[in-house]
Formats: C-alpha cells, sequence, structure tokens
C-alpha cells in the first residue's frame, strides 16, 4: 500500500496540493506557487535554484527586491547554499543550522551585498529533484527576527516536496509538447503544399497556411459554413465519392476542375482514429488528411529560397535556376555575359553546396524544392 502522510495536524493542506498543481500550470505560475509554499512554511521569501551538473544556474524568486537579481546572477559562483543541496537527501528538509555555517558566509560578496541586506537569514532548504548531477531546490527565508523554522515549517515542506517535484516535471512535460506542436505546425506552414485536415462531416479542424491560401484562391473548392465543398455540382459529386471512401477507412483522390483550363488535384487519406479521440473527437469519428496540388504542375523554387537552403551567392542561384530551366551551361554563360571558365567554377560550387553530381541531378532537385515555402 502506498504510504500517505497523515495531514490531520495541518487542516487545509490537501486544498494547497490541490493548489500547487493548478499554479504549476497556470501562466506566470511559479512566482505565485513560490508565494504558496512560503506562506505555509511561514517564510517570508524563497529562492527556487535550478542547477546543472556543471555548476551553471538558474534562479527565481519570490518576495526579494528584484534590485538584488543582477547581484545574486553575479555571484552564484558563491552561492554555498545551492552546493551544499547537492549533497541533502531529495525530500528531506534542512534547516539553516546545518545547511548555512556563518563562518563559511563571511566575507562572500554573495553574503555582504545581496542575502544580508535583503533579510535571507533564518533558510529551510529542500532538496526536491536529482537528475543526471543536476539539482532543483528550493530555499525559504525569513530575517533573523523571525526566528529559525520549527518542525511545523519542516514537516509541511516534506509533505508538499514530492508534490511540488512531479508538477513541475508535469510541466516540463507539457511545454515540452507545445513546443514540440509549434515546431510541427511551423514547418506545415513552410511547406507549399496545401494541406488540410478534416473531420467526418468534412469540418476543417486545421490547414496549414498553404491549405488557406488554397482554399481562398481555388476556384473549385470553398468553405460552406466551415465545412469543404465544391463550386461545380460535377466536383460535388467527386467530392462525395472521395468521402465515402474515406468513411470506410480507404484512402482515395479525384481531379477537380477538369472542365476548365485550371484543375486541382485532391489526395485524401484517413487519419488513426486514436487521433480524433486524443484531439476530443468522440472515439470513432475519423479525421481525414487532404492534399491539394495546382493541376499545372509544381510551382518553380526561385533565387531567395535556393540561397537560404543551399548558402548559394546570388550568381550560383541565378546559375542553378537556368539550369533548372533547361538551359546549358554555354547558353546560360551567352545570356549573362560571363566567361564559361567563370559559369564552371559556379557550377563546381554549385555541386558542392548542394550535393548533386551532374546537371540532370540538380534539375531533378530543384524542380522538388516547389514544395518548399520561403
Amino acid at each position: 500500500m502506498a504510504f500517505r502522510p497523515d495531514l490531520s495536524p495541518f487542516p487545509g493542506l490537501e486544498d494547497v496540493i490541490g493548489e500547487i498543481y493548478d499554479l504549476a500550470f497556470a501562466e506566470e505560475g511559479m512566482p505565485r506557487l513560490l508565494e504558496l509554499m512560503s506562506r505555509m512554511t511561514a517564510s517570508r521569501s524563497a529562492i527556487l535554484c535550478q542547477r546543472g551538473a556543471d555548476g551553471s544556474g538558474v534562479e527565481m524568486s519570490w518576495g526579494i527586491d528584484p534590485a538584488y537579481d543582477v547581484p545574486m546572477a553575479r555571484f552564484m559562483h558563491q552561492n554555498l547554499l545551492a552546493q551544499r543541496m547537492h549533497l541533502v537527501q531529495v525530500d528531506d528538509p534542512v534547516c539553516d543550522i546545518d545547511l548555512i555555517r556563518r563562518e563559511d558566509w563571511r566575507g562572500l560578496e554573495l553574503y555582504e551585498e545581496v542575502w544580508k541586506p535583503a533579510g535571507l537569514h533564518q533558510c529551510l532548504g529542500i532538496l526536491f529533484v536529482r537528475d543526471r548531477g543536476g539539482i532543483s531546490s528550493l530555499a525559504f527565508f525569513r530575517p533573523g527576527e523571525d526566528g529559525c523554522h520549527g518542525s511545523r515549517s519542516r514537516r509541511v515542506a516534506g509533505i508538499l516536496s514530492p508534490h511540488l517535484r512531479r508538477a513541475v516535471k508535469l510541466r516540463a512535460m507539457v511545454e515540452g509538447a507545445r513546443a514540440r506542436a509549434d515546431l510541427f505546425e511551423d514547418a506545415l506552414d513552410h511547406l507549399a503544399l496545401p494541406l488540410l485536415v478534416v473531420d467526418a462531416a468534412r469540418r476543417l479542424i486545421h490547414a496549414n497556411r498553404s491549405g488557406e491560401e488554397a482554399l481562398h484562391d481555388s476556384p473549385q473548392l470553398m468553405l460552406s459554413f466551415g465545412k469543404l465543398a465544391a463550386h461545380d455540382p460535377a466536383d460535388r459529386g467527386r467530392l462525395n465519392t472521395v468521402f465515402d471512401s474515406l468513411a470506410r477507412g480507404i484512402g482515395a483522390s479525384a481531379a477537380l476542375g477538369t472542365a476548365g483550363p485550371w484543375g486541382t488535384w485532391l489526395l485524401a487519406s484517413p487519419l488513426p482514429e486514436a487521433r480524433a479521440a486524443a484531439l476530443g473527437y468522440p472515439q470513432r469519428e475519423r479525421l481525414s488528411l487532404i492534399v491539394l496540388r495546382d493541376g499545372r504542375g509544381p510551382a518553380a523554387a526561385d533565387g531567395s529560397l535556393l540561397r537560404s537552403l543551399f548558402d548559394l551567392s546570388p550568381a550560383e542561384a541565378e546559375l542553378a535556376l537556368a539550369l533548372g530551366r533547361g538551359l546549358t551551361l554555354a547558353q546560360f554563360s551567352a545570356a549573362r555575359r560571363v566567361s564559361l571558365n567563370t559559369a564552371r567554377t559556379q557550377l563546381k560550387a554549385l555541386f558542392a553546396k548542394t550535393g548533386a553530381a551532374r546537371q540532370a541531378e540538380l534539375a531533378r532537385m530543384l524542380a522538388g524544392l516547389g514544395v518548399v515555402r520561403r
């Protein structure tokens, strides 16, 4: 049976534990979390220190004059408190008689210029994370006139520490997931390939930037009350056929606008049902990925894109585009009025930077870059 601490001497502590998790996920929640922990340990200020195995660290404080932030960061290498936290047990609160030996601090600029004038005298420290040589610890402070932290404060800190550790870990996991989602969304937005995600009712769930532009400009497709629809009756029938296949879990494709000069290729594939459930849709709801391509063929890469992708000079990018259009090296040389030797030198640099070995391989590579946006 899992150990459950006796909270009976501390009425309301269960509510505080719940508040720790709420604050961990709140915007600007960490300062409020430090305030809460300080209040529960009858402290006037607190410092959260995250210190790596190499000695580098980041600190966040509450209840301390912000004017001390700069000198505190400058003197972090003198922080004996953070160094000693490497030696204590996780979740074992340690009071200042063991943690700060006054004679060790005398003469240190950190103590004389920051801690002492800030009233950081009586200290209760607790280590709540030790991972790969790094630590995360909390130090709660009282001015000298308030006296040392008593057994009640130490016990409360020991009870709350495991919850703080879990809350901080969960926050890091959520922030990491959000960062990855933002990264993937940015990556999709850099594709010139229009991508749409729709549900079984044809409602648009998400579109990358190219997808939004394609829907806005398309003569075949539109959004009608948030749902993907077609202008022409014949295209509506083709779209119905695609969604009938998707409902059976089968991918499909359709050529829209075949009667006009500008057609659109539509390719659709069902996404796993678990993805829909993860986004809060009913378990049996099905999401689908739709890819749109201009029927006139892929767009050509431009010089700015080539320069950014392969670190080409403007002249090298111009040569690459000319070869991609089918010009020979001699034709390019004549058109640009440069010597053939100069053109050959540029071509050699172009091969080295792109990894292509022949002009035909370079042309194929350039044709494929039409799916990347600037």
